[in-house]
């Protein structure tokens, strides 16, 4: 049977199909099923009101017609359900900063479409220069070449979900925003070679690009983040591109516990 068929056009057909098979008339399956003929009339030609779990189930019954539903769950980009309070907190800071800038802000920006689905982070258009920022914020870079994957398709999806706002762009750039902490240090240390070139832009050219109408794209960048930061300079260089500050917080669980005593 064709796969976009519906589970009320598949139970019709195979009821029609198992009835023809055993040679009955629609009154000798009313008969077997209990129920009348005008009623297996109405369900065979697919009548709304006719065709529910219960009748199917009736008909498939006395036909013998063994039945199995499966469900194959959407594939999604992250779980939303997932309560993460810093990620909430990162990208709320994120989406002020670029507020600040006179970047017109959205979130949670869902991308893709049947099965395969995802949620771009913060997205940001600024219509002086018709630029698109797509920012994947992370509070932990634990699959480097999942984040590509992920960051490039999402880049490809950025274009028809900024026309959903009514925004015209004419360049695009995808930045990776991540939590400042001596965990994502180390991964950053670790995958150095495939970051350089996955996203050899850096904190200070995208600092420009983001404060400065018409300035050159950086292409895509990473650079990290403190939620808490008040300071003008809020994206931060990693330690492996020459900063020597330590990191604002060792781990993850660390920031939600400095984060939560600075948001009392």
């Amino acid at each position: 049977m064709p796969s976009r068929m519906s589970l009320a056009e598949t139970a019709v057909r195979s009821v029609i199909e198992a009835r023809k098979a055993l040679g009955w008339s629609q009154r000798r399956l009313a008969e077997r099923a209990g129920t009348s003929p005008n009623f297996v009339s109405r369900f065979e030609r697919n009548v709304r009101q006719a065709v529910t779990l219960e009748a199917t189930e009736r008909l498939f019954e006395a036909l013998g017609v063994r039945a199995e539903l499966r469900a194959e769950l959407p594939v999604v980009d992250g779980d939303r359900r997932q309560v993460d309070a810093v990620h909430a907190w990162s990208c709320g800071y994120v989406g002020r900063r670029l507020g600040y800038l006179g970047w017109d802000v959205r979130h949670e920006v869902e991308v893709g479409s049947g099965r395969f689905r995802g949620w771009i982070d913060v997205m940001g258009f600024r219509a002086l220069d018709r630029s698109l920022l797509t920012s994947e914020i992370k509070t932990d870079l634990p699959d480097v070449g999942g984040l590509q994957r992920t960051t490039g398709w999402y880049e490809r999806e950025a274009w028809a979900a900024a026309r959903r706002f009514g925004w015209r762009p004419v360049r695009q750039v995808v930045a990776v925003l991540a939590l400042d902490s001596s965990v994502v240090e180390d991964r950053i240390r670790a995958n150095h070679a495939l970051i350089a070139a996955s996203f050899p832009g850096r904190a200070a050219a995208l600092a420009a690009w983001l404060e400065q109408p018409g300035a050159m794209p950086p292409g895509r960048c990473l650079a990290l983040i403190d939620p808490a930061s008040r300071s003008r300079l809020w994206l931060r260089p990693s330690r492996v591109d020459g900063r020597r500050s330590p990191s604002r917080y060792v781990s993850y669980a660390d920031a939600v516990e400095r984060l939560r005593h600075t948001r009392r």
